[in-house]
Parts: C-alpha cells; sequence; structure tokens
C-alpha cells in the first residue's frame, strides 16, 4: 500500500526520483520478496544515477563544447605509425607498444 504522506515528503525534499522509483516498487508485486535493504539502495541508487546524469548534462552544456555529444567511442581511429589495434593477448600488448626513437 502506498504511503502518500512518504511520497509527498520525497517530493518535498526533492527526491522525486526516489518517489518514482517507490511507487514502482510499492505497485510490483516482484519487489516484495526483496530484503527492505536491497530495494532501500535501488531507490538510492535511482536518485543518485539522475543527480548525476543531470550533473553531467549541466557540465556539458556550461563548457559550451564545439561538439557536446561527441564521444571516443565513434571516433575513427587512424593507423599512426604502424601501430595496430591490441587485441589484449600477451603477444599483441608487446607488438603494439611504441617504441623510442633511435
Amino acid at each position: 500500500m502506498l504511503n502518500n504522506a512518504t511520497i509527498d515528503k520525497l517530493i518535498t525534499m526533492k527526491l522525486k526520483i526516489m518517489a518514482d522509483a517507490y511507487i514502482v516498487q510499492e505497485q510490483d508485486p516482484s519487489y516484495r520478496d526483496i530484503e527492505f535493504s536491497d530495494r532501500l539502495a535501488m531507490l538510492v541508487d535511482a536518485q543518485y544515477n539522475q543527480r548525476q546524469d543531470n550533473r553531467m548534462k549541466r557540465l556539458v552544456k556550461t563548457a559550451a563544447l564545439d561538439q557536446p555529444d561527441a564521444s571516443v567511442m565513434y571516433r575513427q581511429w587512424q593507423n599512426l605509425s604502424g601501430l595496430r589495434p591490441c587485441d589484449g593477448s600477451p603477444e599483441a600488448v608487446h607488438h603494439s607498444k611504441v617504441r623510442p626513437p633511435v
């Protein structure tokens, strides 16, 4: 059963994401088998993650970057000075190390 006073207090304390997650937990019967401390951790994680996401968005916006949505994940790497991608094997790691100039 939802406790409206608890939800109102969470919203008043600017913990809306936690309040929303609490409502979801109370309405979904699969959460009833989870221990209280685990459910509380899920609520705190939801609020924390949202705040971190908002913080990152704010920092990117404040930085006024030329390409704020750029990501190294989409970078097209060029093969510089004969280096090849490393697959993590000891031989590949050994061969991919940059050698000092002679």
